[in-house]
């Protein structure tokens, strides 16, 4: 019961984060221009940050997979794995904060200022993920296991 519970709060959090502003931008080229970005642009065009070494984005296919697994009774121990794997990817993202990237062939540079609501969202959602699919549920009173 305590797992499934983790696991739903993670999806509304994980939801949610999709939804609020996730991280503050920085583009430099002959000035300075701010930019905010909502989780759900991060999700969609995140993949590209491969490209400058990030591996962050993965995390989110990682996060997918695992909840999926973590609710199927044979492949839980594969779930615990896969979402700890999909918390360490997340947590790289840090690392970024203030480094200056190469934004494009003419000269913009890009900076992740500091992370917003939807961040620590996704964050947060990636980290209830992986405590829940580590809960053994405790056997029903006659013996069973708990479904």
């Amino acid at each position: 019961m305590v797992r499934r519970r983790l696991l739903g709060i993670s999806l509304v959090a994980y939801v949610a984060s999709l939804a609020v502003p996730a991280i503050q931008l920085i583009y430099t080229s002959n000035g300075e221009v701010t930019e905010v970005d909502l989780g759900v642009q991060l999700v969609l065009w995140g993949w590209a940050s491969i490209l400058v070494g990030s591996v962050a984005w993965f995390a989110n296919p990682c996060y997918a997979l695992g909840i999926v697994l973590a609710l199927t009774k044979r492949a839980r121990r594969w779930a615990k794995w896969i979402l700890a794997v999909a918390l360490a990817l997340a947590a790289s993202s840090v690392v970024l904060m203030r480094v200056p990237f190469v934004g494009d062939e003419a000269g913009v540079s890009l900076k992740l200022m500091r992370p917003l609501l939807g961040f620590w969202l996704w964050i947060g959602s990636l980290t209830l993920a992986a405590i829940g699919a580590w809960f053994q549920e405790s056997p029903a009173p006659d013996g069973r296991p708990a479904q």
